[in-house]
């Protein structure tokens, strides 16, 4: 009883905004915690994987409307096993399917340089509630990773695809360029700078400079559908894009796209709101993938934006064959400047 009266007196004194102040960051610390254990380990959930099978959007918390997801298995913990096995159970779905009830199973051989992907799939959205992964390696039990699939947010703000495409706005960012092979050459790295040069007939001219000097345009244009590239080039190779490139589509939930290209077809997908941070700060954003063949490489581009903010990080990955070739990362540094 004396303890219970003691922690009321002492919740009561404290100040509301206070209170409210600790609980938010406290949310926060845990939030950091477990993003840092989903991000490691040898066995990652995610929402996809890059061209080279590394993970992306590392979480064990799928935002509602999934009908996919990915497991991506570290080679050198993986190495050991002859193959994997990867079995995916709807743990508790409610009335969508009894409990514990195994969705899919798959088999792959285990590589000893490579890392290996599952993929789960199905036509529908999964329904909410809560999962688990179980890995078998050579038949034996090896880990089990459990996660959740979070009910659609009724309420939830489509995140907008209305993008500060004002004149004059800039955007500096840090840029690391690493090939695969070329244990003698040291990553490129330096500062790209992306700013509005102009607005014109609302659509925004995009400059892209690499330590200052201009390396790529491109025609923006935002929009209540959402974001598109329209032309490409800079002066006399500028291109139109028809149809025009989508780079970020208006709403909020799981979406995809196809783009008809010269190289064939592009294909995006896009999840969002999620929770997204960086040196640039923490804010609700969208996570969106895109794919490109040619030829024997894939090339697969993820990109985080903030509505209002903007692109705030950029990974391509280009692989051949599941084995990364070249990959290139933009990491907004600092709140864009006016």
């Amino acid at each position: 009883m004396h303890v219970t009266m003691l922690l009321c007196l002492s919740l009561a004194a404290q100040d509301p905004a206070s209170c409210a102040e600790r609980l938010a960051a406290l949310e926060r610390r845990v939030a950091d915690l477990e993003r840092a254990r989903w991000s490691s380990g040898p066995a990652i959930l995610c929402l996809d994987a890059a061209s080279d099978l590394s993970p992306l959007h590392p979480t064990r918390a799928f935002p509602g409307g999934v009908c996919e997801l990915s497991l991506v298995i570290e080679a050198g913990s993986a190495s050991r096993f002859r193959e994997l096995t990867a079995v995916f159970v709807a743990v508790d779905v409610g009335a969508a399917a009894p409990p514990d009830t195994e969705m899919a199973r798959a088999v792959q051989p285990a590589e000893r340089e490579q890392l290996a992907r599952f993929r789960y799939h199905q036509e529908q959205p999964l329904p909410p509630g809560l999962y688990r992964v179980d890995v078998l390696g050579d038949g034996a039990p090896w880990q089990t990773l459990r996660y959740r699939v979070l009910a659609p947010d009724a309420e939830s703000e489509p995140a907008p695809a209305v993008f500060p495409l004002e004149p004059g706005r800039s955007w500096s960012y840090d840029f690391v360029q690493t090939h695969a092979g070329s244990e003698l050459r040291a990553p490129l790295r330096g500062t790209v700078e992306l700013r509005v040069a102009e607005v014109r007939d609302g659509a925004a001219r995009l400059e892209f400079r690499r330590d200052g000097e201009l390396v790529a345009g491109e025609w923006w244009r935002s929009d209540e559908r959402g974001l598109v590239a329209t032309r490409r080039g800079l002066g006399a190779d500028e291109v139109a894009l028809d149809p025009p490139q989508p780079l970020l589509a208006a709403g909020a939930g799981a979406q995809g796209w196809s783009w008809p290209n010269e190289l064939g077809t592009q294909l995006g997908r896009q999840w969002g709101p999620l929770e997204l941070e960086g040196p640039w700060g923490r804010a609700r954003g969208v996570v969106v993938r895109t794919e490109q063949a040619e030829g024997e490489l894939l090339h697969v581009a993820e990109r985080e934006f903030v509505p209002g903010l903007g692109l705030v990080r950029e990974r391509i990955t280009t692989a051949r064959g599941g084995r990364l070739v070249a990959r290139q990362e933009l990491v907004l540094q600092a709140r864009p400047a006016r």
